[in-house]
This record gives structure tokens, sequence and C-alpha cells, in this order.
């Protein structure tokens, strides 16, 4: 069930399905949770490139969102695993 957050519903969802990927640093891959956060971004029109490292798989995804005037840029980096689950 999906709950209504009004134009935060969107957010609410996206974060239940990143929630249900494994993504546990070094143990998971980055892809299964880059591929929702692929998947969300671009039904929003904000089309994003992968980034790789090396030969490995996809270890990030990079997004460019054009200013209407010059100015600097601003970077959100934001990690998308999760620490290793202790005993």
């Amino acid at each position: 069930m999906t709950r209504d957050l009004g134009p935060l519903t969107s957010v609410w969802t996206l974060a239940g399905e990143l929630a249900r990927r494994p993504s546990r640093a070094v143990l998971d891959g980055h892809a299964p949770v880059l591929a929702v956060l692929e998947d969300w971004l671009t039904t929003r029109g904000l089309p994003c490139r992968r980034l790789h490292d090396g030969t490995r798989p996809p270890v990030a995804l990079l997004v460019e969102i054009a200013g209407g005037r010059p100015g600097p840029w601003w970077t959100l980096d934001a990690c998308v695993d999760t620490a290793p689950v202790r005993r």
C-alpha cells in the first residue's frame, strides 16, 4: 500500500524500493540500487549516466541539471550502499 504524502509520495515509494534491494558495502553490487535510482530519475525527466570504475559494474550515477544562467556547479555526493549487518 502506497502512503499518500502528496508531492512526496514518489520519494516515499522510492525509499521503499531502495530498502528492498541488497546494498551492503563490499558484499553487494551497486547495480540493483542504481537501476532503481536511474529509473526514478529518468521517469521524472532527469537523464543520467552510469559511471564505472575500470571494468567493474556501475558504481554511481551522474545527473546534470543545466541552470538558466552561468554560475558555480554544485555537487550532491550521496552513497547508495548500507553498512554490512553485524552479528
